[in-house]
């Protein structure tokens, strides 16, 4: 049979697994083994590609969790950009197909969340009273994780020693500002932690340097 191809599935970010039926042998194909290499280049099936459900294999289309391929622990421990490669095997009465379909070699590849985002920094424009702080975009495709940013989010301590962060921009609704100004609960000469993640359709990536911050402004 034909090669699978790939795609993203832009309702969920999943790997899309696409295939086409080939010449049944004159007998109903009843199921199909979806199999996708692992980091080693093993041949391996997940549960999320079952070709023997009925809807699976009348639909000839599957999807697959990016973390499913991407999990540390899991059974592909695939990275960002590797190529998902995926062949395919049609079952009918009278048996298996005696040979799989080859690999794709072109399509997609694996997407993250996004990378350690760089540390905010306090703008000039901060007075004693008042945090305006900044942070630049994330712009390369590696950075964002593959996937397009979908959220900046910034949290502070509130001056809680570093004990407790509260979200201050970009995580109960998303928010891709790249400036945001504190000045409820600020006091003169005080110390603040401040840190910044930002999120993908894959979920949030890890938080930039813990940075600290004194409300402090000009001399009058």
């Amino acid at each position: 049979m034909d090669l699978p191809t790939t795609s993203i599935d832009a309702a969920t970010g999943g790997l899309k697994i696409t295939w086409t039926a080939p010449y049944d042998g004159a007998s109903a194909i009843l199921s199909y083994l979806i199999e996708i290499k692992d980091q080693a280049g093993t041949a391996q099936v997940t549960s999320s590609c079952d070709g023997s459900d009925t809807t699976t294999r009348d639909q000839a289309f599957c999807i697959v969790p990016m973390s499913e391929l991407t999990a540390p622990a899991g059974t592909f421990q695939l990275v960002l950009n590797d190529l998902v490669e995926a062949r395919a095997t049609a079952t009918n009465a009278v048996g298996t197909a005696l040979l799989a379909s080859a690999y794709n070699t072109i399509g997609e590849t694996v997407d993250t969340i996004p990378t350690l985002m760089t540390d905010p920094v306090r703008d000039s424009a901060s007075t004693a009273t008042s945090f305006v702080i900044t942070w630049p975009a994330l712009s390369l495709a590696d950075s964002m994780g593959g996937s397009t940013i979908t959220s900046y989010s910034l949290e502070w301590d509130a001056q809680s020693a570093g004990a407790s962060f509260t979200p201050l921009v970009g995580f109960s609704s998303d928010s891709l500002d790249l400036t945001y100004t504190v000045s409820t609960g600020v006091s003169a000469g005080n110390d603040y932690q401040f840190r910044l993640r930002a999120e993908n359709i894959y979920g949030f990536g890890p938080y930039s340097n813990t940075i600290t911050f004194t409300a402090s402004g000009r001399p009058a």
